[in-house]
C-alpha cells in the first residue's frame, strides 16, 4: 500500500495490494511467522528512507534520512539474521542509482555514511554482547550441512513455482508500465512522479531481493538447518520484488485512454490467477496445528505447572497451557542436550513441578539411547512413563511419542 499514492491509475494499486495479500496469506505470515511481520515492515521502511535520502537533493536531509534507513535496517537484522544483507544492498543501491544533478556524489556520501552509522548504532551493541558472552558475533555455531545441494535448490524452485505467481504477475504489469514510460508522451511529461525516488527504490528493492535469496541459500548450504528453505524463508525476497514492480509501475504514464476500457477486463482475468491459489491453499490445508492424542495425554496426566521438554513442542503449550522447554529454530540449543537441560533445571527448576521429556519413536533407537545417556551423565534421572500413539500436528503421519519423567 506504500506506493498507492504514486500510482497514476487505481487499478495498479489494487493489483499490488492483492499480490501483497496473496504473499502474506500463502506464506503463512498472518498465522505462524511472528518475526517476519516486524522484519518486513522494518525492511520496507529502510528501503523507503534510503530512496528518499538519495532523491532529496539536500545533504543535510539526506544524512538524516540515511541515518533512519540504517537504524531501520539494523532493527531488521535484530529481528532476523538475513537482515544483515539489507545494509550492503542499500549502500550499493545508493552508489549506483542514476541521479541527474551536479551534487549527486555529495548526496550519495551524505546518505551512505550515516546509513552505516545508524545500522552500527543498533547492531553494534548486540554483536559486542554476543562476543562478550559467547565469543561468536552472530550466535551459536552450526555443524556442517548434511543436506544435498540439489535438495536445497529444488526447495527454492518449488517455492518459486508454487508461491511466486503474484509477484510474477506484478512484474509483468511492471514491464508493460516501463515500456509505456519509455514511449513518447509529451502530454504527461509535466505530472511525472519523482523518478529519482522511485528508481532508487526499485533498484534497492531488487538488490535486497537478490541478497535475501543468496544468503538463505548460502546459510542452508553451509549449516545444517532444521527444515529446507521454503516460502517463509523467501518471503522477504518476494516482497522486495513486488515493491520493485510497483515502483516501476508508478513511473509509467501510458497514453491517455489506453487502458480506460481494457483494464477492468485485464483485472478480472488476473484476479483468479492471484486469488485462486490462495483460496485453494487455505481450503486444502489449515495452518493451525491440529490437536492430537499427545495433548490429550498431557492434559489428563500432568499438572498445570509441570514442564514439557520437546522438539517443536509449542502446540502442546498452545492446547494445554503447560510450560514448555522446546527447540526447533536454527539457533536454538537442542533440548536433546542433557547438559544444557540440566543447567536449565538447576537454575529454573524450582518454578515448575515435574518435568517430562518427549522423544518420538521416529528417532532411531540408538540415537534415543544416546540422548538418554546424555541426560544421565548430566546428573538427571530419566524414567520411561508412557508410550502415547499420536500423529503429526500438520500432517497425517502417525508415530509413538515416548514420554520420560526427568528429575534431578
Amino acid at each position: 500500500m506504500l506506493l498507492v499514492c504514486w500510482l497514476p491509475r487505481a487499478e495498479w494499486g489494487l493489483l499490488g495490494a492483492v499480490a501483497g495479500i496473496y504473499l502474506i496469506f500463502v506464506c503463512g505470515m498472518a498465522f505462524r511467522a511472528w518475526s517476519e511481520g516486524p522484519y518486513s515492515a522494518l525492511m520496507i521502511g529502510s528501503l523507503v528512507c534510503l530512496a528518499a535520502a538519495v532523491a532529496s537533493g539536500d545533504g543535510h536531509r539526506a544524512a538524516w534520512l540515511g541515518l533512519g534507513a540504517g537504524a531501520l535496517a539494523g532493527g531488521a537484522a535484530m529481528c532476523r539474521y538475513p537482515g544483515i544483507v539489507i545494509i550492503p544492498a542499500l549502500g550499493l543501491a545508493a552508489l549506483v542509482a542514476p541521479l541527474r544533478r551536479d551534487n549527486a556524489q555529495a548526496i550519495r556520501r551524505s546518505a551512505v555514511l550515516p546509513m552505516v552509522g545508524g545500522a552500527a548504532l543498533i547492531v553494534g551493541p548486540w554483536i559486542a554482547r554476543n562476543l562478550w558472552l559467547t565469543g561468536v558475533a552472530f550466535g551459536p555455531q552450526r555443524p556442517p550441512s548434511e543436506r544435498p545441494l540439489m535438495s536445497i535448490i529444488s526447495a527454492l524452485g518449488a517455492s518459486v513455482y508454487l508461491d511466486f505467481g503474484a509477484v510474477l504477475l506484478a512484474l509483468l504489469f511492471a514491464a508493460v508500465g516501463y515500456h509505456a514510460l519509455r514511449t513518447d508522451n509529451p502530454e504527461c511529461e509535466g505530472d511525472a512522479p519523482d523518478r529519482s525516488f522511485l528508481t532508487t527504490l526499485a533498484l534497492a528493492a531488487l538488490l535486497c531481493a537478490a541478497a535475501h535469496v543468496a544468503i538463505v541459500l548460502l546459510a542452508h548450504i553451509l549449516w545444517q538447518v532444521d527444515e529446507p528453505p521454503d516460502k517463509r524463508h523467501f518471503f522477504p525476497a518476494y516482497l522486495c520484488a513486488l515493491l520493485a514492480g510497483l515502483a516501476l509501475i508508478a513511473m509509467a504514464r501510458p497514453p491517455e485512454g489506453a487502458l480506460r476500457r481494457r483494464w477492468p477486463i485485464v483485472l478480472l482475468l488476473a484476479l483468479p490467477l492471484v486469488i485462486g491459489p490462495m483460496m485453494a491453499g487455505m481450503a486444502s490445508r489449515d495452518v493451525t496445528p491440529q490437536r492430537t492424542a499427545l495433548e490429550d495425554w498431557v492434559e489428563a496426566t500432568t499438572g498445570d505447572e509441570d514442564l514439557i521438554i520437546g522438539h517443536r513442542a509449542w502446540p502442546v503449550r498452545f492446547y494445554t497451557g503447560r510450560p514448555v522447554l522446546q527447540s526447533g529454530q536454527a539457533t536454538d540449543p537442542s533440548v536433546y542436550d542433557g547438559a544444557r537441560v540440566a543447567a536449565f533445571l538447576r537454575r529454573f527448576g524450582g518454578r515448575f513441578g515435574a518435568a517430562y521429556l518427549l522423544l518420538p519413536d521416529l528417532i532411531p533407537k540408538a540415537e534415543r539411547r544416546s540422548i538418554l545417556d546424555g541426560y544421565e551423565q548430566a546428573g538427571l534421572q530419566v524414567q520411561e512413563t508412557a508410550d502415547v500413539p499420536t500423529r503429526e500436528h500438520d500432517g497425517p503421519r502417525e508415530f509413538v511419542m515416548r514420554v520420560y519423567r526427568v528429575s534431578r
